[in-house]
C-alpha cells in the first residue's frame, strides 16, 4: 500500500493587521519596529517588511542612521540588514506560511531560497514549524541554488563628486607638473572607461581609441 503524506493541520498565517507603509522614515516608523517587535516571532515578517520599507527609504542614509548614537531600535543594524532579507518571502502562500519557523534568525536562510523551492519543502514536511537554525542551514546547503545576494555596486557617483570638490577646492594651488600629471592620468582613466564602455555596447574598439 502506497504512503500517504499527510501534513498537520494549523492555522493560516493571518497577520492582525497590514503594517504601514510610512511616508517619511523618523520616530513613527521606529515606533512601529517596537510594536512589532514586542510581539515576537509571530510578527517577525510584518516587522521584516518594514524594516525593508525604510531601508529602501534611507537608501545611502543606512548605514549612517545605525552610527546615530540612539537609533531607538531594540535590534542592531545586522539584525536590520538580516531582516532586510527576511522580507524576499512575501509572496508565499498563507498556507505555506503557516508551516514556517517562526524568528528572523531561522527565516533569513530560508529566504535565500526560490519560493517553488520552499513550497515543495513545505509539501514533504522538511520545512516545518520545529525546525532548527541548524537544520534550516543544513537545509539550504543541500538543496542548493540560493538566491545570490545582489552584487554590490561602486560607489562612482559619490567618489566622482568627491575628486571634483577636491580639484574645484585645490586647483589653483596646484603647480605646473601637478596639473600636467592629472591632466595625463585623467586621460589615461578616461580611455579605459571607454574601452570598458565599448566591450559593454559591443562596439569596435578601434572605433572609441581612434577618437583620442
Amino acid at each position: 500500500m502506497p504512503a500517504v503524506l499527510i501534513l498537520e493541520r494549523t492555522a493560516p498565517f493571518q497577520p492582525q493587521e497590514p503594517p504601514p507603509r510610512p511616508e517619511a522614515v523618523g520616530p513613527d516608523w521606529v515606533t512601529e519596529c517596537n510594536r512589532l517587535y514586542a510581539r515576537g516571532n509571530v510578527s517577525t515578517l510584518e516587522l521584516a517588511i518594514v524594516v525593508r520599507a525604510a531601508r529602501q527609504q534611507m537608501k545611502r542614509n543606512w548605514s549612517k542612521f545605525w552610527r546615530s548614537s540612539a537609533p531607538g531600535l531594540p535590534f542592531s543594524k545586522r539584525t536590520a540588514d538580516m531582516l532586510v532579507g527576511v522580507a524576499r518571502l512575501v509572496g508565499l502562500s498563507e498556507q505555506t506560511f503557516a508551516h514556517f519557523p517562526r524568528g528572523w534568525s531561522i527565516l533569513y536562510p530560508l529566504s535565500r531560497l526560490e519560493h517553488d523551492l520552499l513550497d515543495r519543502l513545505v509539501q514533504v514536511v522538511e520545512v516545518h514549524p520545529e525546525l532548527t537554525l541548524a537544520e534550516a542551514k543544513r537545509l539550504v546547503r543541500r538543496c542548493g541554488q540560493p538566491r545570490p545576494p545582489r552584487p554590490k555596486r561602486p560607489a562612482v557617483k559619490a567618489h566622482l563628486n568627491k575628486f571634483a570638490d577636491f580639484v574645484e577646492a585645490t586647483g589653483d594651488d596646484w603647480s605646473l607638473e601637478q596639473r600636467k600629471l592629472a591632466s595625463a592620468k585623467l586621460r589615461e582613466i578616461l580611455l579605459q572607461i571607454e574601452l570598458a564602455l565599448a566591450r559593454s555596447a559591443q562596439l569596435p574598439i578601434h572605433d572609441i581609441t581612434s577618437q583620442n
